[in-house]
């Protein structure tokens, strides 16, 4: 009594107070002394003086006490009283509804002496008492919720840590790759920059400083390598075609498909002497070839063209109207009705300006001026590596042509191969670029102003086939005009009174007029010499060829270092008689060996 007594009132200590509801020992006071009795009530004076009156006082119980939670006691002073909780007692008493607390909150202590054994004669003596834990109880669960909030504390973080690991190894890399590769069936020639902001040198950069070698970033940089070389292994005609192989779902390409007809400007790029250059270069041909690919390239994508096909010595290269609508519109309508087939004609015209520009102007290569090997071969100092341009517009096919073991990306079109004429007689007429009429009837007004008819003539091909046309021609002088410091490659260079934004925000028509390299590409070519030409050419046309010879000459006097276009005329005129042949009309046969 005395241990529970104390216990109970001792709440220094936490989970000490277990107040006594009830006590199961022999009874010596009773009516049969000794035996095991269930205590109904004590009431002692040998309780000390620290216990006495303390049952009463649960207001020092450190838990709450709810109705009928201990017996009431009416103890007398100086005397300690007990009295078992009257349904909170016995074996059964955490299943009676009526008592106040759960059975858990109970704490049973029962004892059998070692003495008392089965054949002993205090067989079956058991002593017991049940004690109120609730303290205790509390202090448990209170734990068991902060053992409870700690779990769930570190599980989420782990959980938060390892999914952000997981985001940022597994499921972002995987995601973006997925993006890449439907990005690529949507948009065959999508810039790899978009995504994330990298592009496929810096995810090469970043894969090389991680240390952890992981797969995906392997296998991220290995898809965005094979995209990007995808994209200029095939270039934008090939677009469909990536479209096609990224879409399907067995990854497979069927070529048994229609082609797509389009409306063009059509270009064919030449390095002149390329044939020479090579034996006197050998392996070191490629790099002068990619130089030059370089800035015809760099020149056409600026100005929204497609550079496709490279055939060694010569550049194919496209200009489409951007939008399908007014790409549709051009095919059913003609040409003349899309305003962006007219602005592609303009872009065309104004790349290849900058492209001859750029290559003259360009100093890795003009080293090859004081190159041993071409100064040998070439047997003089003053080589200048010139390219020469054929642009035309028409219809052509595109596709792709090819088997399962080799596909490319292909235009199909007789006016391709008028382009590969029109370049072809460059040399013939001692110019660097010239223009067929149906691409000229579609340029801006500034930029005709600056072009002159040269010729009429029938292309001859080997088979005897022949293709009037109506050829112009570019002047361009012999002069290199130098780019400012800051200048890059196929951008304007205006004038120092006018910013580059105000040419372009005027359009494409103010470009003809203020660009250095337009200007300077035509300088000393007067008022006085277009004059002169266009009346040897009208007698020319008209076949008064005794008048034309002499007018001829004179337009060739008239201009600095002579006039290709009026040579190219004399020489024709000096293989003819006095008098055209009859029925002539101003077109002449142009034989073109290289291609039937």
């Amino acid at each position: 009594f005395q241990y529970a007594e104390l216990g109970r009132v001792d709440a220094a200590l936490p989970g000490s107070v277990k107040p006594l509801l009830y006590l199961s020992i022999p009874d010596m006071l009773g009516g049969t002394p000794g035996r095991i009795t269930e205590i109904q009530e004590i009431m002692t004076q040998r309780c000390g003086v620290q216990g006495r009156g303390a049952l009463a006082d649960q207001a020092t119980w450190p838990f709450d006490m709810p109705k009928n939670g201990v017996p009431t006691l009416n103890c007398p002073e100086d005397y300690c009283c007990w009295k078992p909780h009257a349904v909170c007692s016995g074996s059964s008493a955490g299943d009676d509804p009526e008592c106040p607390w759960r059975e858990s909150e109970f704490l049973d202590i029962s004892m059998t002496p070692a003495v008392c054994t089965d054949q002993g004669p205090c067989d079956h003596l058991t002593v017991s008492a049940r004690f109120l834990i609730r303290e205790q109880t509390e202090v448990e669960a209170m734990m068991s919720m902060l053992t409870t909030t700690l779990i769930v504390f570190m599980l989420g973080a782990g959980a938060m840590l390892i999914s952000r690991d997981t985001q940022n190894l597994v499921i972002a890399p995987v995601e973006k790759m997925v993006n890449i590769v439907k990005k690529l069936a949507d948009e065959s020639m999508w810039r790899f920059e978009d995504v994330g902001g990298e592009t496929v040198s810096n995810s090469e950069e970043e894969a090389a400083k991680d240390d952890s070698g992981l797969a995906t970033t392997t296998l991220e940089s290995t898809i965005m390598k094979i995209g990007s070389l995808l994209q200029v292994g095939f270039g934008e005609a090939g677009a469909q075609i990536i479209g096609q192989c990224m879409s399907a779902e067995e990854g497979g390409l069927d070529l048994m498909v229609k082609g797509k007809k389009v409306i063009a400007v059509m270009a064919i790029c030449d390095i002149k002497q390329f044939d020479e250059i090579t034996l006197c270069l050998q392996e070191e041909v490629m790099v002068f070839c990619n130089k030059v690919a370089k800035i015809v390239h760099t020149c056409t994508h600026m100005w929204k063209g497609t550079a496709h096909r490279n055939f060694g010595d010569s550049f194919l290269l496209t200009w489409v109207p951007p939008d399908n609508i007014e790409a549709v519109k051009a095919v059913a309508l003609g040409p003349s009705s899309s305003d962006q087939m007219r602005r592609c004609c303009d872009y065309a015209l104004f790349t290849f300006v900058k492209c001859l520009a750029e290559v003259r102007r360009a100093k890795d290569l003009g080293v090859y001026a004081s190159n041993p090997k071409i100064m040998r071969d070439f047997k003089r100092s003053d080589y200048r590596v010139e390219i020469c341009v054929g642009l035309h517009l028409g219809w052509t096919i595109e596709g792709a042509i090819g088997s399962d073991l080799k596909v490319d990306a292909s235009f199909v079109s007789p006016h391709l191969r008028t382009s590969a004429r029109l370049m072809r007689a460059t040399g013939t007429y001692g110019v660097p670029l010239l223009l067929s009429g149906a691409f000229l009837d579609l340029l801006c007004p500034k930029a005709r102003e600056r072009c002159r008819k040269i010729d009429t003539v029938r292309f001859v091909a080997q088979d005897g086939t022949t293709e009037p046309d109506t050829i112009f021609a570019f002047d361009f002088n012999d002069s290199s005009h130098a780019a400012p410091p800051e200048h890059v490659v196929g951008e304007v260079v205006a004038p120092v009174e006018m910013p580059k934004e105000a040419i372009l925000d005027k359009g494409v028509e103010m470009m003809f007029v203020m660009d250095q390299d337009v200007v300077h590409a035509q300088e000393g070519i007067t008022q006085e010499f277009h004059v002169a030409w266009r009346a040897a050419f009208q007698d020319y046309s008209l076949g008064r060829w005794e008048r034309a010879r002499t007018t001829l000459a004179d337009v060739d006097h008239i201009r600095p270092g002579g006039d290709g276009p009026a040579r190219a005329l004399l020489a024709f005129l000096d293989g003819q008689g006095p008098k055209p042949p009859p029925g002539w009309s101003g077109c002449r046969d142009l034989v073109d060996m290289k291609y039937p």
